[in-house]
């Protein structure tokens, strides 16, 4: 009933070697890009589990935010996870991007 697919940025990984040399951030302005100018996009999310502090930083720091569920807490979801080949459910956070128009003149830091 009104649902609809919402971008959402999947598994983003970098090698450990070229870590801290923007590449999760371009990888990360280059899915903003898309879901903004192919899709027309408003908003773009992401799941991530609490613990990852790396990600949450990565994300935060890209402009993302926690969504916040009816007490003002931040809205957690299970999400499947595969590890060794067995899966599980693990809380997740939910953050999210408001996407600027004209995406493609931004810069990258």
């Amino acid at each position: 009933i009104g649902l609809r697919p919402q971008p959402t940025v999947g598994v983003l990984c970098v090698n450990p070697t070229h870590q801290n040399k923007g590449i999760a951030q371009a990888l990360v302005q280059k899915c903003e890009n898309v879901a903004a100018e192919v899709w027309s996009e408003q908003f773009i999310f992401v799941d991530v589990e609490p613990k990852n502090e790396n990600a949450l930083s990565l994300f935060r720091k890209c402009g993302f935010r926690c969504l916040l569920d009816e007490m003002g807490g931040a809205q957690i979801r299970n999400a499947t996870v595969s590890r060794r080949r067995v899966a599980e459910l693990i809380p997740h956070f939910l953050l999210s991007k408001r996407l600027a128009r004209n995406m493609s003149t931004e810069m990258i830091p």
